[in-house]
């Protein structure tokens, strides 16, 4: 057991160390339904009317997505009025549901959290390993990519949420 605690230290440490920067990539999305943890069917595009989404990939296993959750929640305390969503989608499989939901329910997260547990989703924006994360526009074009996390980062996603919300203050 200390084994395969250590080992999932081990590589927590190396995914943050060798994580890749915030980097930008352009094309439209297409629109996607998913499941909340209640049920309930939201799509995209019903989002993508209020203003733009950050879409953050994420599965209870993985503590580099635990932690940038955490540092995310301001941001979308502070810009969910002006229209900004942050769209948590958990990747877990069904059988850890009761896990998801136990934990966004203690944490008290406020955001949509969607499941796709086929991946089906992540794998339309070409995910490949997490915490992965894309920033949408209103007309529904990637403008950014996040690959890992580092703390420091939800300053950089932070910049780019006013930017879009800002578009004059270019």
């Amino acid at each position: 057991m200390k084994i395969s605690a250590t080992l999932a230290l081990l590589f927590a440490s190396l995914f943050l160390f060798f994580s890749q920067p915030v980097a930008a990539q352009s094309g439209a999305v297409n629109d996607f339904a998913l499941e909340d943890l209640d049920g309930n069917t939201h799509r995209l595009s019903q989002y993508l009317e209020k203003g733009p989404v950050y879409i953050s990939f994420w599965a209870m296993w993985c503590q580099p997505c635990l932690h940038k959750m955490r540092l995310l929640t301001p941001l979308h305390k502070k810009y969910a009025e002006q229209g900004f969503t942050l769209l948590a989608i958990n990747t877990d499989d069904p059988n850890s549901l009761s896990r998801v939901r136990s934990y966004i329910s203690a944490q008290r997260y406020d955001f949509p959290v969607l499941l796709d547990p086929d991946e089906r989703v992540f794998e339309q924006f070409n995910g490949r390993s997490l915490p992965f994360a894309v920033m949408v526009d209103t007309n529904g074009r990637v403008v950014q990519t996040d690959v890992g996390f580092l703390p420091g980062d939800e300053v950089k996603i932070g910049e780019k949420i006013e930017e879009l919300l800002n578009p004059a203050a270019e």
